[in-house]
Order: C-alpha cells, then structure tokens, then sequence
C-alpha cells in the first residue's frame, strides 16, 4: 500500500522545464527517438502545472522542429521554428545540427505578419503568454502561443491559442473579470502599439441638389468609383487613420467655382482623417474628409474584417457646401490594411 501510494503521490509532481529539455537533448544526440518523444511529452504536460520561462519554450518548439524533421514533416519542422523564432529569435541549439540550422535561417528571413489577441473573462487569474505577462489587447506574430492560468501563483490550466495574420481574437477564459498580470517594464505597451498600410476601392453615392450654371449642369444623384489609400497607427484597440481618395465620376460633373468663373470637373480628391476602435474583427468610427475642389464631409463608418488583411467598410453621413444645403452621402468600400509591425 505505501509502495502504491509513494506512485501515485510521484505522479503528480510537475516535470521540472529545464531538467526535461536536458534529458530530451540527451536522448536526441543518442538518437533515441522513443525516448526523446516521451521526453517532450512529459514537458507537454508540465504547462499546465509549471509556469516556463520564453527561453525554455523557445528551446521546447526548436526540440519539436527536430522531432517533426525526424518523422519527414518538413512543413511541420519550419512552422515548429517559426513559433521558436516568434519567442527567441536569437536563440539556437548547435546539436539539432547544420541542415536544421540552414531550415531555421531560411525561416527566420521571412517576414513575420502580425494578429491580435484579446483576453475576457480572466478573473483574478495571473495570465502568461509564450512565457511573459501582457498588456491587452496585445499583437502577436500570426502562428501558434501558449496561454498560461495560474491562480494564488500556481498555473491551473493552459491553452494553445492560434492567432491569425491581420486579424483579431477574443478568448474567453470563462472567469470573472479582473485585470491580468500586467507587465513591469514598457513592453506591454510597445506590443500594443501597431502599424497598418490602408488600401481600397469601392462604390459612392451621393444625392444633392441639381445645380445649374454657366451653362453646365451638376446632377442631384452623383454616383462615383473611390480608389483609396492611407496608413493607420494602432493604440491597442483605438487606432487613426490618415487617407486620400481619387473618385472618378459615372455620370456628369461637380461644379465649382474659380475666381468669379465657374468650372466643372469628372473626378474629385477626398483627404480624410478617421479614428476609432476595433474588437474582435468589427471596427467603428468617424471619417471627416476635405473633397476637392468644393465641399467638406462627415461620416461614420462600420468594417468588418474577412480573410487575411482584406476586409469591408460601410459609411454614412453627409457632404457640406458653403452654397447648398446638406447632401446625403454613402460608400461601401472593400479595403486591403496590411499590418507594418
């Protein structure tokens, strides 16, 4: 009975990171395979006891690159050591050898595009990422992080989260809300810091006041094709956008008047500013524009994120002249944002 007892009292004691990495180092240079497969295993198992420091996990997604080399996953071995890189970038194990090394600088030479992750539901609960505590939202290189719970210091449960290039994910820890850990040093806040180049083309549609003069007609309805691009800074979930806009008319022309003469143009340029907030892939905020030659606007504008960078955004609001009296207006514009950092 107490030979029993000592086993199952053994078998609840957490894996220790660092010993275990050792031991799976070991096994990998004697090219025990079994042996080193159930060493990362028993590793696995210690993130949902033991907190792990980004050096260890970095280290335990270059021993897994190693073990998918093994069994000829190749897609699986660059994907294991992305997720390294994306937590250590400087870091490498000279036993894993030259060709994996050769893997890893190919893989480390691509570019890295970014998502966002949010967090509800968090409780008292402490919450670490790929090791360290955040400030959220935070943005993180699209691929695969380790989520660690802990409660009264000691890691309760753990969750292997996939964040998405150019997009936004909520996970609810299912807990009551209270701040996470947040981190000492001004890192927290430079991961919520973000930059986006912003491009669309969409549909616009005005209905104003027929205008007649010099000889020239300016229709009421006014029906243009905007082409669009800008850049957005991202403050966590806030961001600001700056744009300008080339929108060709599909019928008539704007009139406007040049010294005491009046003219007429096909197109017109919109230079805009926006702010706003985005959650979990759905944006809002207020658009104001300066169109040249002859009118101001102001809209509010709803988008939603759909594959990768590319995504959709509605406006409404109205277009002011000093001479006419307020025209509604509306676009729907699919946009292209790529994120910078």
């Amino acid at each position: 009975m107490f030979v029993l007892l000592f086993s199952l009292a053994s078998a609840q004691v957490c894996p220790d990171a660092t010993t275990t990495l050792n031991d799976a180092v070991q096994q990998l240079i004697l090219l025990d395979e079994e042996a080193f497969t159930a060493e990362l295993e028993r590793l696995d198992r210690s993130l949902s006891c033991a907190w792990i420091d980004p050096e260890n996990l970095a280290m335990l997604w270059l021993l897994r690159g190693a073990q998918r080399h093994l069994s000829g996953d190749e897609a699986g071995t660059r994907e294991a050591f992305a997720t390294a890189q994306a937590i250590a970038p400087d870091l490498w194990l000279d036993v894993l050898g030259g060709p994996l090394r050769a893997t890893y600088d190919d893989e480390l030479r691509k570019p890295r595009p970014k998502g966002q992750l949010d967090l509800t539901g968090v409780g008292d609960a402490t919450v670490r990422i790929d090791g360290k505590a955040r400030q959220l939202p935070v943005s993180l290189i699209a691929g695969t992080h380790l989520l660690q719970i802990g409660v009264d210091g000691e890691v309760v449960e753990r969750h292997d989260v996939v964040v998405v290039a150019d997009q936004g994910a909520v996970v609810d820890l299912g807990r009551q809300p209270a701040p996470v850990e947040v981190p000492e040093s001004p890192e927290g806040l430079a991961n919520a810091v973000g930059l986006s180049l912003w491009g669309g083309a969409g549909f616009g549609f005005v209905q104003g006041e027929a205008v007649t003069a010099g000889g020239r007609t300016e229709p009421a309805r006014k029906l243009s094709l905007p082409l669009e691009t800008g850049a957005a800074l991202h403050l966590g979930p806030a961001w600001v956008r700056g744009q300008a806009s080339w929108a060709p008319l599909l019928q008539g022309q704007l009139l406007y008047l040049s010294g005491e003469e009046v003219r007429d143009t096909s197109s017109f340029l919109h230079l805009g500013g926006a702010v706003g907030a985005s959650v979990a892939g759905f944006h809002a905020g207020v658009l104001g524009t300066a169109t040249l030659p002859s009118r101001v606007g102001l809209r509010g504008l709803l988008g939603r994120d759909l594959i990768g960078p590319m995504g959709v955004e509605l406006r409404g609001g109205v277009n002011l002249h000093p001479a006419r009296s307020a025209e509604p207006a509306f676009e729907a514009v699919v946009r292209v944002q790529p994120q910078l950092r």
